[in-house]
């Protein structure tokens, strides 16, 4: 991943706060028929950016456990009922969405932005009794239309994203501006002025060193007794380790439901 003005020209104008030339889809014509609904929208697009509290980059790993939890998560409805109060951007390597998320709202519990790396695409909203509704711009057989199939999976999708970002074990490293980060063999650079926070989750990834190592010393609860069952804090002296191996997240859990 490389964010920049060249990669995402369409964040590169909310950072300089030019929304009045942000490049929009010419479907939207149909819901903002003059300028002043347009400014009206455009604003809406500001005052949620204003309130962004953090920008998330999912790597590939991070949106595989997303896939993988979806069944569970939507299972009980949780990604609809447990929405936080929250407003950030998520970005993909296919663009980024702004979203602004409060369920205690009388009239919508989420509204939700979606960019291409050039151009907002979609327009997506979940009212308070989990109506969906909107502009999800694309192309079939040629014509553009408005695909409300594509919009109510849109907003799911989000909500299960969300709600995996704020309940399940995550990974997060904060890539500040100009700098880059190397995350296993994928590598970031952010030449944008805003931090970036890498989402990352361990369930698919394997790691292996053979590279010694030193351990500071250090106090460790020491299970001891008969089967056991009880517990005494011991001092672990300085020592060298010879590299480690250490599963997938994913993979120790079904070793571990194997062996159960």
């Amino acid at each position: 991943m490389r964010l920049n003005q060249k990669t995402y020209p369409t964040f590169n104008f909310l950072e300089r706060g030019d929304y009045i030339n942000l490049p929009i889809d010419s479907m939207f014509k149909d819901i903002l028929p003059n300028e002043q609904d347009a400014f009206k929208f455009l604003n809406g697009i500001r005052q949620t950016y204003m309130q962004v509290d953090k920008k998330y980059y999912l790597t590939d790993t991070f949106e595989q456990a997303i896939l993988t939890a979806m069944p569970k998560i939507i299972d009980k409805d949780r990604h609809i009922k447990d929405i936080p109060t929250d407003c950030g951007i998520i970005f993909t390597d296919k663009g980024f969405s702004i979203y602004l998320s409060n369920p205690s709202d009388k009239k919508m519990k989420l509204v939700v932005y979606g960019f291409t790396k050039t151009c907002l695409t979609t327009f997506a909203y979940m009212d308070n009794d989990g109506n969906v509704g909107g502009m999800a711009c694309t192309i079939k057989n040629g014509k553009e239309y408005n695909d409300t199939y594509a919009l109510h999976d849109y907003i799911h999708s989000f909500l299960v994203a969300i709600y995996f970002i704020h309940n399940c074990e995550v990974e997060q490293k904060v890539l500040t501006p100009k700098n880059k980060l190397k995350i296993n063999s994928s590598k970031y650079f952010n030449e944008s002025s805003s931090d970036i926070t890498i989402l990352d989750c361990r369930w698919f990834t394997e790691l292996i060193s053979n590279i010694p190592f030193n351990v500071k010393g250090h106090y460790r609860w020491q299970p001891h007794g008969v089967n056991f069952s009880k517990k005494k804090l011991i001092w672990i002296k300085d020592f060298e380790k010879n590299g480690y191996h250490r599963n997938a997240t994913k993979e120790s859990i079904l070793n571990l439901t194997d062996k159960n």
